[in-house]
């Protein structure tokens, strides 16, 4: 018993301290490494832009990777305060002073301000804690300093409206080798302008765009909606493509598009990652977003020669056709000839035999197809030919017939020379 009461004090006590024990947050060391502007559009050119991104990198000084946001705040010049103006987007950093962008648009969508001169500052704050912890320093407060704006009621407006049409997924993977941007410009004031539209692209992951294509001296009226321009984005055109990683073209994508005045650079109108239509865009290469046939078997059977002179009146081939993907596709083959001694070395096959019903193939797996020569079809006259048969995909993503793979006496020797006649010479 008394072994027992010195024992649970003790207890007790060691129970106590344990849980009272709470492991405090780190006091991450944050500062803002840089300030600047960017995008300003001015479309009346008098130095009051109605639009201008603000933009800044945060520095974790600490090997740890925290989530943290930007609220900017503003003032007129002459005002003794400042007044919130946005957050920038909730963002997952990393430290060991890695750059980290963040910004905020001032400017629509956010509120558009009044004409005049303001003053900027900015606070980073770690999500779920409230103190600060970073602002700009004296330089930075210089750059966030005497910025002069307008509301677009004041200025030459230009609005971007994007859509896409066209994307062409052949293996239905949802990455698409083209597809066809249209970018509708309009302009509030009812005149004819004449405009440039330069096209950007990163992938999603990356920070830097770079320069795809481009539209010069196009024209639109107004805010009519039948002055769009088209541009094709993907192959045949320039695949999309990161060389410098020698990766294939296979990703997400973000686009930009910049609209300027034709032989100006003073910049309009622009749509980028924002733009839901512009971010994390799907697309691959050709050759990624094809399929490869391949022949893995040919054979004859069931000849008919009655007279046995080893000319047959009808006999059977079959093929047994792969695809490099694990998947089912509906195939049909078109069977072309042309006589033998005519011109043996041409690739002219002038004589169109037949076309099969559609048939079914899945990867690799053995699942021949066969159809008949002679029988049931057209007879052929006694004579040596050289057949080409030619295997179709049978979708309706494809307009036209598009060829997969081919045989013939080049490829298989059991193609060319083949012995046929019709059946009443074929009597005995």
């Amino acid at each position: 018993m008394k072994r027992l009461f010195i024992l649970v004090p003790i207890l007790a006590i060691v129970s106590l301290f344990s849980c009272d024990t709470v492991e405090e947050e780190p006091n991450y060391t944050y500062r803002i490494d840089s300030v600047w502007w960017s995008d300003p559009i001015d479309g009346n050119s008098d130095g009051f832009p109605q639009f201008e991104r603000l933009n800044f990198n945060v520095h974790i000084e600490e090997n740890t990777s925290q989530s943290i946001s930007g609220h900017v705040y503003y003032k007129l010049k002459e005002a003794s305060n400042f007044s919130f103006y946005a957050f920038s987007e909730d963002k997952r950093v990393i430290g060991s002073n890695e750059d980290n962008y963040l910004f905020v648009s001032v400017g629509s969508p956010n509120k558009e301000l009044q004409r005049g001169t303001y003053d900027f500052s900015i606070e980073v704050f770690q999500n779920n804690q409230s103190d600060i912890k970073a602002e700009p320093d004296s330089l930075q407060l210089i750059t966030l300093s005497n910025k002069q704006f307008e509301q677009s009621t004041n200025d030459n407006t230009f609005t971007l409206n994007i859509s896409w049409i066209d994307q062409y997924d052949r293996t239905g993977d949802g990455y698409y080798r083209r597809a066809s941007m249209v970018i509708d410009a309009n302009n509030n004031e009812n005149v004819t302008r004449y405009l440039d539209a330069k096209i950007y692209y990163k992938r999603s992951e990356e920070l830097d765009f770079q320069f795809y294509k481009e539209r010069l001296d196009f024209e639109i009226n107004g805010e009519s909606d039948n002055d769009t321009i088209i541009i094709p984005i993907g192959a045949p055109n320039t695949e999309l493509e990161q060389k410098e990683y020698n990766q294939l073209t296979h990703g997400e994508y973000d686009f930009r598009v910049d609209l300027t005045e034709t032989g100006k650079d003073n910049l309009l109108a622009f749509e980028d990652m924002e733009n839901p239509l512009l971010s994390m865009q799907k697309f691959e290469s050709e050759d990624e977003d094809s399929y490869y046939f391949t022949v893995s078997n040919l054979w004859w059977s069931d000849p008919t020669d009655m007279d046995g002179d080893l000319y047959t009146s009808a006999r059977k081939i079959h093929f047994d056709i792969d695809v490099d993907k694990q998947i089912e596709q509906t195939l049909y083959a078109k069977i072309y000839m042309r006589l033998h001694e005519e011109d043996p070395d041409s690739t002219d096959y002038n004589i169109k035999y037949d076309s099969t019903s559609s048939f079914k193939i899945f990867g690799s797996a053995v699942d021949p197809f066969s159809t008949w020569i002679g029988k049931d079809t057209t007879a052929l006259d006694s004579n040596k030919y050289d057949i080409l048969i030619s295997i179709y995909s049978d979708s309706s993503i494809d307009t036209v017939d598009v060829v997969e793979v081919t045989m013939s006496g080049f490829s298989d020797s059991l193609l060319t020379e083949q012995n046929f006649e019709t059946a009443s010479q074929d009597s005995l």
